[in-house]
């Protein structure tokens, strides 16, 4: 019983890491290519004439990929006040927030100078550097509570 458990847990994870990299390979592709996504998405309406081809770079396509990374963060801020593995969870919002100001600040230093690109990647500079900050607390904290427990 045991081992087939198993079994399904590896493929499982072996699912969950290509997910992973195909998520990282449309993140990227997103940011950096967006002109060719688009262009790829309107193959089928301007050579086939069926449905209508979306514009290049329309603010509602990319309103629902925000929508739901701010839904995500949500869930893994409420599941990291719940978890004992509190760790974790903040890594992942981490990731959510240093990429988020990493792409913000490139944006204004090869794009546009927009006060939103500035200001939006100081806020999440803000708030990963809070994360940091947790995390190193949380680890002294855990050391001294093994420490207390070993004596």
């Amino acid at each position: 019983m045991f081992a087939q458990d198993s079994n399904v847990i590896k493929k499982f994870n072996l699912i969950l890491f290509a997910l992973a990299a195909i998520y990282l390979l449309l993140a990227i592709t997103f940011f950096f290519f967006s002109q060719y996504l688009f262009y790829a998405l309107n193959l089928v309406p301007n050579h086939l004439h069926f449905f209508e081809a979306i514009p290049n770079n329309k603010v509602d396509f990319w309103l629902v990929f925000a929508a739901s990374n701010m839904l995500i963060l949500s869930a893994v801020s409420f599941f990291t006040t719940r978890s004992k593995n509190i760790s974790s969870y903040i890594f992942i919002h981490l990731t959510a927030k240093v990429s988020t100001a990493v792409g913000f600040i490139y944006l204004f230093l090869n794009h546009a100078h927009y006060f939103a690109y500035i200001f939006i990647a100081s806020i999440e500079i803000v708030i990963s550097s809070f994360l940091i900050w947790s995390i190193i607390r949380l680890s002294l904290l855990k050391r001294k509570s093994i420490s207390k427990k070993s004596a």
